[in-house]
């Protein structure tokens, strides 16, 4: 890419509104290469390539981490699409996508047989861009999402953050690491605590109607690859 920079900028180096351009392409390549330095060791144990309206089957929950639907399977005046929604162990509340172009992520409880009082999540969620795909851990506290927003690589990055008790809110949203997250679509982080493990999907060199859901064994920490060979880093 530095080449092609180079090129360009030698071609078009009295063209302003051009170098302009090309600054936004060099910082971007910087953001993504360091993000590549900064790819987390995981251990990828399967992966399944899937219609995109079929890539739920590849999840695989324990009860104790509650359940993920589409969001027209639940809320049955919702278009078809593939957009999800999370629903609680003890099935008293619930965490969906809601919007026309761009959607921001809400919440219900379930009061007595129906659910109510919708409470749409704080800015520090809800930033430019939509945010959908939530899952919450069964600590109630910790959430996974896309966005995006949130300066993401491309399309949907994965997030996480958490409630902060002591001030009713969510801390500011940390964007999960490379392999994670790439400049494709990543979306539906899920950690099934119980059985130490979890799925992401990506339509990453997929066609256009299909994805791949990866399943890793859950890290009990953050460890990063370390390697002065960047393409073994790729």
């Amino acid at each position: 890419a530095e080449k092609e920079f180079e090129k360009y900028q030698r071609v078009n180096r009295r063209n302003s509104e051009a170098l302009e351009r090309l600054d936004l392409a060099r910082e971007y390549s910087t953001k993504i290469q360091r993000a590549v330095n900064r790819a987390e060791d995981i251990q990828i144990i399967d992966s399944l390539v899937l219609p995109k309206k079929e890539f739920l089957n590849a999840y695989n929950l324990s009860i104790t981490s509650g359940s993920i639907m589409p969001i027209n399977e639940f809320f049955k005046d919702q278009p078809l699409n593939n957009k999800t929604l999370f629903l609680n162990e003890r099935k008293d509340k619930i965490y969906y996508s809601s919007g026309e172009s761009d959607t921001n992520l809400f919440t219900m409880e379930k009061l007595l047989d129906t659910f109510g009082n919708e409470k749409q999540l704080p800015s520090s969620i809800n930033d430019a861009g939509s945010q959908a795909y939530p899952f919450v851990l069964s600590d109630g506290l910790t959430i996974y999402f896309s966005s995006t927003g949130h300066e993401s690589y491309g399309g949907y990055d994965l997030f996480v953050t958490r409630y902060n008790l002591s001030n009713d809110t969510y801390l500011s949203p940390n964007q999960l690491n490379m392999p994670f997250n790439s400049p494709f679509n990543d979306y539906l982080m899920v950690v099934d605590e119980e059985k130490g493990i979890g799925w992401f999907t990506s339509d990453r060199y997929q066609p256009v109607d299909s994805v791949c859901v990866y399943t890793f064994i859950q890290n009990e920490r953050i460890s990063l690859l370390e390697s002065d060979d960047f393409n073994y880093m790729i």
